[in-house]
Parts: structure tokens; C-alpha cells; sequence
């Protein structure tokens, strides 16, 4: 590539080069945390001022028989169980569209297996209205979605919002109360980079649309099918609730 004179110095003079210092880091301080936990609280809905007031009474307050996030937990499990239960796929594992009612093969039977204390129809409604099924001339359910996303409904938001926060929280304090050789420790792990380019940023959603999707699968396959185990072998054995999740995070945003 040729030079302009003007990019042509003499032999003899250079002139010295600026070097950019880069603006030191501040480290997260527990404000930094708190401040943006008091933001989000915000967001859903709650007010900051009274949330430490409402904790130290937390004991005292009345259980909710069915909290929101665990519905939405329980409407993941029958999306689930409709593509893999063979009484609700075809041949070859697709899901298949059922009657309202039945005693085999319905969405009635469906329903009563994840929520049995709720209503068939309104279960009905509350997944039309969530885009996850459809219902043809003749009265058929049709499943639309694998999976929902939560930020689609307000309210889900909200509860999904709180659980996964809470659920974060417990992961690190498990971790942090034992050892890093123990095998009792949770797994958790981060891909980090400090100096991604921005204009990256909606490849790397589509990349984490597509693999993180089907690990999620992957991983909700295996619970559902260690459930199923469970439910047939004899006798009472302890179970938990466990969740498995990505997330990614944008500095800034």
C-alpha cells in the first residue's frame, strides 16, 4: 500500500506514541449488589422501603398453598410429559392433539397428572392466553410450544424473576459453606469475557438460543425420565425441587 507524503516522516525523527492507560476497574462493593437488588425489587413491583421491615416478619407470614413459580414449574412439567409420555405421543414421539375430556388420552388426564388441584379449563385458557396451545374446529388441543417464556406474562415474569434470584443466591451459599474438593457442591460455572465486541452480541444470542435450548431439553428429559423411575419404585424416598438454568449478562445493559 502506498504512502501520502504527508505519511512519510524523516529518518532520524520519530515521534513518540501515546499509550492509553485503561481507566482502572472498581471493584463490585456488597452497595453495588444491594443498590441493584433494591432496583430490580423495583421492577417487579415492590417497594424497597418496606422490604426490610417485611423480612424480619417473614416468619410469621402465611404460606401460600401453591406459590406462582411453582405453577409455572408444574405448567413446564406437563409441556414435557405431553412430548414424552407415550399415552400422549404418536409413533414416532410427537406430541399429539387431544380431547378436552377422557379418561385416557385427554388433556383433562393431562392436566390432572401435573395440576390436579386446578381446573381443566382454566388451564386451558391460561395456556391459550400464554400461546402454548391451540384449539382446532373440532375441539381438539393442539400443543404449540416445547417450552415457555416466562417474559411473554407479567406475572410469571415476576415469580420467575424472584425464584431464579433466590435460587442464585442458594446455589453460591452452598458453595460458599463447603469445600471446593467437596463433591457436595453445586455446579456452577461462568463463561467470561472482558473485552466482547458489542456488535457480537446478537450472534451470540442466537448461538445461546439454539445449544443452550437444547441442553435445557437435554437436561429436563433426564429429570422427567428419573421422576418416572421414582414414581414406579417401592417405597418413600426423599425428593427436592431442582432447577437447572443459563443466563446471560451484558455489563451496562
Amino acid at each position: 500500500m502506498a504512502l501520502s507524503p504527508k505519511s512519510v516522516r524523516p529518518k532520524g525523527r520519530s515521534k513518540a506514541r501515546k499509550v492509553r492507560v485503561p481507566a482502572p476497574v472498581r471493584a463490585i462493593t456488597v452497595d453495588d449488589v444491594i443498590g441493584d437488588l433494591l432496583e430490580l425489587f423495583k421492577q417487579v413491583g415492590s417497594d424497597p422501603t418496606t422490604i426490610a421491615n417485611r423480612v424480619l416478619h417473614i416468619g410469621s407470614m402465611p404460606v401460600m398453598e401453591v406459590r406462582p413459580y411453582d405453577h409455572a414449574v408444574a405448567i413446564g412439567d406437563l409441556l414435557t410429559l405431553w412430548h414424552q409420555d407415550p399415552d400422549f405421543t404418536d409413533e414416532v414421539g410427537n406430541p399429539l392433539p387431544l380431547k378436552m375430556k377422557g379418561r385416557q388420552r385427554s388433556f383433562s388426564c393431562l392436566a390432572r397428572r401435573c395440576l390436579p388441584k386446578l381446573d381443566a379449563t382454566k388451564l386451558l385458557i391460561e395456556l391459550q392466553e400464554l400461546g402454548a396451545v391451540s384449539i382446532n374446529p373440532g375441539g381438539h388441543v393442539h400443543l404449540l410450544k416445547r417450552s415457555l417464556n416466562v417474559y411473554e406474562d407479567r406475572e410469571l415474569a415476576k415469580a420467575y424473576t424472584l425464584s431464579t434470584l433466590r435460587w442464585f443466591i442458594k446455589t453460591l451459599r452452598h458453595n460458599l459453606q463447603s469445600t471446593p474438593s467437596n463433591t457436595d457442591q453445586l455446579f456452577n460455572r461462568v463463561a467470561w469475557n472482558g473485552v466482547f465486541p458489542e456488535r457480537e452480541i446478537p450472534k451470540l444470542k442466537l448461538w445461546l438460543s439454539k445449544h443452550g435450548q437444547s441442553l435445557l431439553l437435554s437436561a429436563d428429559n433426564w429429570m422427567m425420565n428419573k421422576s418416572k423411575q421414582e414414581r414406579n419404585a417401592r417405597g418413600n424416598k426423599k425428593s427436592t425441587q431442582i432447577a437447572v438454568g443459563l443466563y446471560m449478562a451484558v455489563d451496562g445493559s
